[in-house]
């Protein structure tokens, strides 16, 4: 993974998306990655990190969500690897708090994107866990959080 990713300078969001695609990793490979959640509902564990790039694994158990959030100036690409994901999309109305305006979902060895200043949340609806790998570029900063999913419905 490193030497994928560790090769590339600002990718655009195709460049992201390639290289991710090129990626030969199973679940076995994840595993020793995944943390449990402490001051989060999920478990977040940044596995790499450079000038460019941030690669992040995420472990949602069952029936968890995150807050409301943008990811700055950064832009990412997504695969699943266990579970399935939903993501609840919004756009600030003009109260200036969270509207939802789309929901999705991606399963197993499916790809998600993540435009500069997106705001999304991102849960695991499911009985089983949900593990995701996430690369943005530039690496995270300056991210939004919003209300909790729970205000806003």
């Amino acid at each position: 993974m490193k030497k994928v990713l560790g090769q590339m300078n600002k990718p655009s969001a195709i460049q992201l998306h390639r290289a991710m695609e090129g990626l030969r990793f199973t679940v076995q490979d994840i595993l020793p990655y995944i943390t449990e959640p402490t001051s989060l509902s999920y478990g977040r564990n940044v596995i790499y990190h450079s000038k460019d790039i941030e690669v992040i694994v995420l472990h949602f158990p069952n029936h968890s969500i995150t807050d409301i959030h943008d990811h700055g100036d950064s832009i990412g690409c997504g695969i699943v690897v266990e579970g399935e994901l939903t993501e609840f999309s919004y756009v600030i109305n003009k109260e200036g708090t969270p509207e939802l305006v789309s929901k999705s979902s991606a399963r197993e060895k499916e790809f998600f994107h993540i435009s500069e200043r997106h705001i999304h949340a991102m849960a695991n609806e499911k009985d089983e866990r949900l593990i995701t790998l996430h690369v943005y570029t530039p690496p995270l900063n300056g991210i939004k959080y919003f209300k909790s999913i729970k205000e806003c419905v």
